[in-house]
């Protein structure tokens, strides 16, 4: 066998290697931003935080778009404590690298017609706010 043959079987298999990677990260992020991805991983989300946990999550709907912003609408959580917080529509925007790294920035995150209550019945103090929309960038967990 030749050395330019064995050179270049080397290079075909890498080759098929490098486009079977590729095709397979092409093929994961379809499938992550595709409906029906979004709508089981609300199905998820909301059977996870569901009923009769500490905290209650419960969201509508749920969209992500590229690269990486996040919409919601009917976005509901309750907390023991009597902390409740619901808003219409919420929308983040979370930088993308940063996140390889194990850290979540966000770019930009705005709720629109948010209400916030934290109390209980029994309790001597009861705040609420009602908010047309509130905004807030860039933040880093």
């Amino acid at each position: 066998m030749k050395a330019v043959t064995v050179i270049r079987r080397i290079f075909g298999t890498i080759a098929g290697i490098a486009l079977a990677g590729g095709l397979l990260l092409v093929g994961l992020v379809m499938l992550l931003y595709s409906p029906w991805a979004q709508h089981r991983l609300r199905e998820s989300v909301n059977a996870a935080f569901g009923p009769g946990n500490e905290t209650e999550l419960h969201v509508d709907s749920l969209a992500l778009h590229f690269p990486l912003e996040v919409e919601l609408a009917g976005l509901s959580v309750k907390m023991a404590g009597g902390m409740d917080i619901r808003a219409e529509r919420a929308s983040l925007d979370v930088a993308l690298l940063p996140l390889l790294v194990g850290k979540v920035r966000i770019d930009e995150a705005v709720l629109r017609g948010g209400s916030y209550a934290m109390g209980a019945p029994d309790s001597s103090m009861w705040l609420t706010i009602d908010a047309d929309s509130l905004g807030i960038a860039p933040a880093t967990v």
